[in-house]
């Protein structure tokens, strides 16, 4: 039986995450943040305006670096045997 990849994704581990725009890099825009994002989950952000919503999407997709705590990211793949169905 073929076993292929037809389904991957990737886990993403932020751990004190601290930040500030290089511009006002006096105000901190993140401070303390930790948080999972698994492959195949919903995942909603929702604050008040001003909270840090689109600063963590910005920093999920490398416009900036944090200043401070990690970002990990590991690529997770499922094996599906296309013939059995089964995982």
């Amino acid at each position: 039986m073929l076993a292929e990849a037809v389904c991957c994704g990737v886990q993403v581990d932020l751990s004190n995450i601290g930040f500030a725009y290089p511009t006002r890099s006096d105000i901190v825009a993140l401070q303390n943040v930790t948080f999972k994002l698994e492959p195949g989950k919903l995942v909603a952000l929702v604050g008040l305006s001003g909270s840090g919503k689109s600063t963590l999407v910005a920093l999920l997709q490398r416009l900036y670096d944090p200043n401070s705590g990690q970002v990990w990211q590991s690529l997770l793949q499922r094996l599906y045997d296309l013939n059995s169905g089964q995982v």
